[in-house]
């Protein structure tokens, strides 16, 4: 799966591929491409929220890579797109329910074809799991329709937002 998050800067903003690469060694939790703060705090939020749903974390040195890497990531909307990322990469997205749905009903993308949609992922997540909302997801969702990414997972306080975007299946979780 190609999962991409976004950067605002502005009015405007830019797509941010989410990668991860998992690896032999001691576990850790590594993030790379000029992140603050907020988004380094996202280790720890992402642990917790993947943990109390349900998941099993990863065992093994996680290298998390937000690109472009020349570009400032901000903010706490990473964290979604991050923990899903990681459940991708160790292959655990289909091992719990897929229960997201879109307003007309239709299937969770990440359970229909996995390994071939790109998706948009905004949300900040709580220890518990729980999404909360984050700001400029209009602005994300319109970037990401222009770039052809026609599917989008929000919180579901920010799902009417994505859905002003024409030509967008959201998902609100």
């Amino acid at each position: 799966m190609q999962i991409f998050s976004f950067s605002p800067f502005g009015y405007e903003g830019a797509l941010v591929a989410v990668e991860v690469d998992l690896r032999r060694g001691i576990p850790a939790v590594d993030v790379v491409g000029l992140a603050d703060g907020a988004v380094k705090e996202s280790r720890e939020r992402m642990r917790s929220a993947i943990r109390n749903s349900g998941f099993e974390f990863p065992l093994e040195r996680v290298l998390i890579s937000l690109s472009p890497a020349d570009l400032r990531k901000e903010g706490a909307g990473f964290d979604l797109a991050i923990a899903l990322a990681v459940l991708d990469a160790k292959k655990m997205l289909g091992q719990n329910e897929c229960g997201l749905q879109s307003e007309s009903g239709e299937a969770n993308p990440l359970c229909i074809q996995p390994d071939s949609v790109p998706v948009l992922v905004m949300g900040e997540l709580e220890l518990s799991g729980l999404i909360r909302p984050v700001r400029g997801v209009h602005a994300a969702a319109a970037t990401a329709a222009a770039a052809g990414i026609t599917h989008c997972i929000v919180s579901a306080a920010n799902g009417d937002e994505a859905r002003e975007v024409g030509g967008m299946r959201v998902f609100a979780a």
